[in-house]
């Protein structure tokens, strides 16, 4: 669960960063605070930040997906972001090799589609992670021990020891160790950790 907690909060660095960028380079775009020469390299140095460092999963996870002769979603967002980094890339240092209409820079798109992903996949981590923890905190309310009555008579067990056939005592205040039906008494049982509400349901 440590190293779960420590991969959420490296995601949500590399969120940060990514939102932080985005924001510079749609900035950049939109106002004229520098000239349109000084802003395309600005925007590529932002964008190749954003690109292969706070995007390198998507690079790693495609590789080793490709090794296991997969292709999953990472790969199609590395081709899909290549494409436009490095378009881009060419059309602004080597320009000569498009047309004149064909010199477009798509450095936005590929900082765009990397931020967005990346917002996905934290929210999916952080649910995932909640999701575990709620499941942890179940387990740890179930007993440890139960009492099982034997020829008449109590014998207090480990609840992992119980199988199908046992007779389980229940007494006032008791925690219910294990699914099973009442074969006689009657009671009520506080149904909140399963609810999720704060307040006992009987």
């Amino acid at each position: 669960m440590k190293k779960k907690l420590e991969r959420e909060k490296e995601l949500k660095k590399r969120v940060f960063l990514s939102v932080f960028s985005f924001i510079i380079v749609f900035a950049l775009s939109w106002f004229n605070f520098v000239s349109e020469e000084i802003e395309k390299y600005i925007i590529f140095f932002i964008a190749s930040f954003v690109q292969f460092y706070i995007g390198k999963d998507f690079y790693v996870s495609s590789l080793n997906a490709l090794k296991n002769k997969i292709a999953d979603m990472n790969l199609l967002v590395v081709i899909g972001t290549s494409v436009a980094y490095f378009y881009s890339f060419f059309s602004l240092f080597f320009p000569n090799l498009f047309p004149q209409n064909m010199r477009n820079l798509y450095f936005e798109s590929s900082v765009a589609i990397i931020t967005f992903l990346l917002i996905g996949k934290y929210l999916e981590e952080k649910a995932r992670n909640k999701a575990s923890s709620f499941i942890r905190k179940l387990l740890e309310i179930k007993p440890k021990k139960a009492t099982i009555l034997i020829d008449g008579k109590e014998i207090e067990i480990d609840a992992d020891s119980i199988v199908y056939g046992d007779l389980i005592v229940l007494k006032e205040g008791d925690k219910v160790p294990i699914d099973a039906i009442v074969v006689d008494g009657k009671c009520e049982l506080d149904n909140s950790a399963i609810t999720g509400e704060s307040l006992p349901v009987l």
